[in-house]
């Protein structure tokens, strides 16, 4: 949420790829969401990583700020879409 808001006060528009139970974190804030379903379902949230990050990308945000999930299994899988689909350039939070 802190990545997030510094990120508005310059201007930006932001773009969050968040599991379901983490979306009412950002009420009240202007960002643009897409829930990747739930938490404890990581094959879910990897099918629909490439669906919110085309949907954010139509809407022009400036930034995606994506959850992590732990780096092993599909955690890992998930990771690793997300450092190719940012073109390494991943700032962690």
């Amino acid at each position: 949420q802190t990545e997030a808001q510094a990120r508005l006060r310059v201007g930006q528009r932001v773009g969050i790829l968040t599991p379901d139970e983490e979306v009412p974190v950002f009420d009240g804030i202007p960002v643009v969401l897409f829930p990747l379903g739930a938490v404890n379902n990581l094959a879910q949230i990897g099918t629909q990583l490439f669906n919110g990050l085309r949907d954010l990308d139509r809407q022009g945000v400036d930034v995606i700020l994506a959850h992590t999930f732990a780096q092993t299994g599909l955690g890992l899988a998930i990771y690793d879409r997300l450092l190719r689909a940012a073109e390494g350039r991943i700032i962690s939070c």
